[in-house]
C-alpha cells in the first residue's frame, strides 16, 4: 500500500489515507468527510493526512508488545488482521463477510479498502450480513450487571436446537432480546414441530381432494422469503400457518400417503438448512438408556401378566426420568420429552 500510495509513515506508524480510496464509505454510505467522524484509540496520531486515516502498523513504545516487520518493530492495526486472516483463508475475494452491526463503520469499511487496494480487485465480498444486538430481558449482556449467559451454560439447560431455533425466529439485523421466557417459548415450538412430523408419519389417509397446490405453493413462498434478505421469521410464520391447514386435513382424512410423505421429506430439507430437529428423536431412532430399556421391558411384563398396579408404578418411573411412553397396536412408543 505504501508503494501504490495509499498509506504514508509517520513518527508513530503507518497510516492508510482514507481521501486515496475513492470508494471509502461505500459500506456505511458515509462520504470521507463523514468518515472523518470516528477515529479508534490506536489511530490517534498527531501528524496523520486527514482525522480518520486508520493505523495499518504502530511502531512499539517501551513496554509494549511488539513484532518485528520492515518498518520496524511494533504492532499491527485492529482493521488490518481480520483482512491479513481472511485473505489467507478465503482470498481476496469471497461471498459471505459478517459481523454485529456496530462493525459497518469503521472497520470493514476499513478492511474492504485494504484488500481492494491491494488487490485490484472489487468487490472484497459480495454479501455482508450485520446482526443486530443481544441484550437480556432489555439490558446490554454484562458481566458487571450480572446477566451474563454463556452458550456453554445454555446448551446445558435447552440444547443446541433450542438456541438455533431462537435465532431463526429473529430477523438476523434485528436486536434479539434474550430471557428464560424467549427459551420456553422456542422449546414449545419445537415440540409442537416435533409432534407435527410423528403425527404426519403415522397418517394413513385416503385424500378427498388433490392438496398439491397447497404444498407447492408452501415450499415456493419459503425459498422465496429466505431469498429476500433471510428472512427467516416470515419462513417461520408460514412454516407454522401450514402446520395449522395441514392438521385439519389430516384430522378430515384429506391426505394421501405420497402427499405426507412429500410434506415430510420437505421438512427434512429444511431441518438441512437450519438443524432445528432431532429426526433421530421424532422417528424413534435414537438410543434409548439401559435405565429406560430395562423398565420398558420390565412394565411389558407387567402388562401380561396383567398387574396394572405395577405396570402404572413403573410407568411414572419412566416419566420422572424424561421419557413418556404410549401403547400402540405394534407395541409401546417411547418418547423423550422436555
Amino acid at each position: 500500500m505504501l508503494k501504490k500510495g495509499y498509506a504514508y509513515q509517520i513518527e508513530d506508524g503507518i497510516y492508510y489515507d482514507i481521501k486515496k480510496f475513492k470508494d471509502y464509505g461505500k459500506l456505511s454510505r458515509r462520504s470521507v468527510e463523514q468518515a472523518e467522524d470516528a477515529v479508534s484509540r490506536i489511530d490517534i496520531g498527531r501528524k496523520k493526512r486527514n482525522r480518520g486515516d486508520f493505523c495499518l502498523w504502530k511502531f512499539s513504545r517501551a513496554g509494549e508488545p511488539k513484532w518485528p516487520s520492515p518498518w520496524g518493530n511494533g504492532r499491527p492495526g485492529w482493521h488490518i488482521e481480520d483482512t491479513a486472516i481472511s485473505e489467507k483463508y478465503f482470498g481476496v475475494q469471497y461471498d459471505i463477510h459478517g459481523g454485529a452491526r456496530d462493525l459497518v463503520f469503521p472497520h470493514h469499511e476499513a478492511e474492504i479498502a485494504q484488500m481492494e487496494a491491494v488487490s485490484n480487485k472489487r468487490p472484497m465480498v459480495r454479501y455482508w450480513l450485520h446482526v443486530g444486538f443481544l441484550t437480556i430481558n432489555g439490558r446490554k449482556m454484562a458481566k458487571s450487571l450480572g446477566n451474563f449467559v454463556t452458550i456453554k451454560d445454555f446448551l446445558k439447560e435447552y440444547g443446541p436446537e433450542v438456541l438455533r431455533f431462537i435465532v431463526f425466529s429473529s430477523h438476523y439485523r434485528s436486536p434479539l432480546d434474550f430471557s428464560d421466557k424467549l427459551a420456553k417459548e422456542a422449546k414449545t415450538n419445537l415440540n409442537k414441530l416435533e409432534e407435527f412430523l410423528r403425527k404426519l408419519k403415522d397418517t394413513k389417509g385416503k385424500p378427498r381432494k388433490d392438496n398439491r397446490n397447497l404444498i407447492e405453493n408452501f415450499e415456493k413462498r419459503f425459498f422465496e422469503v429466505l431469498e429476500d434478505d433471510f428472512n427467516t421469521p416470515k419462513a417461520k410464520g408460514l412454516v407454522f400457518d401450514f402446520i395449522s391447514k395441514i392438521n385439519k386435513k389430516i384430522g378430515g382424512n384429506q391426505l394421501s400417503q405420497k402427499e405426507t410423505k412429500t410434506i415430510y421429506d420437505f421438512f427434512k430439507k429444511i431441518n438441512e438448512i437450519f438443524d432445528i430437529l432431532d429426526f433421530k428423536k421424532i422417528e424413534g431412532r435414537e438410543t434409548l438408556p439401559k435405565e429406560i430399556k430395562k423398565l420398558v421391558e420390565l412394565r411389558e411384563k407387567c402388562r401380561i401378566q396383567k398387574n396394572w398396579q405395577k405396570a402404572d408404578e413403573v410407568r411414572k418411573r419412566i416419566q420422572k426420568l424424561g421419557y413418556s411412553i404410549e401403547d400402540t397396536e405394534k407395541g409401546s412408543k417411547i418418547k423423550r420429552f422436555d
